[in-house]
């Protein structure tokens, strides 16, 4: 299985490497991050659609199907 004093060697050298390393690093980089990117703005809402617009035309439009449905219901009767 091995001799206990090579292992006991073995982990001092270990151990003693890892101290040995510094606990902290520190970075002295020339170059800064890039700027975050702009914000985008959401864009704005459509105005609404009204499919249906109201005018005079279309008012006397159905205005006159109206009036013709009426008389051909009387004329069922």
């Amino acid at each position: 299985m091995g001799s206990p004093m090579a292992s006991l060697v073995a982990t001092l050298l270990v151990a003693f490497m890892s101290l040995s390393l510094p606990f902290e690093t520190t970075a002295n980089y020339a170059y800064s991050s890039p700027p975050p990117p702009p914000k985008k703005l959401p864009p704005s809402p459509s105005p609404p659609h009204h499919p249906y617009k109201t005018t005079m035309e279309s008012i006397e439009r159905i205005s006159e199907k109206l009036m013709s449905l009426r008389q051909r219901k009387k004329l069922d009767r």
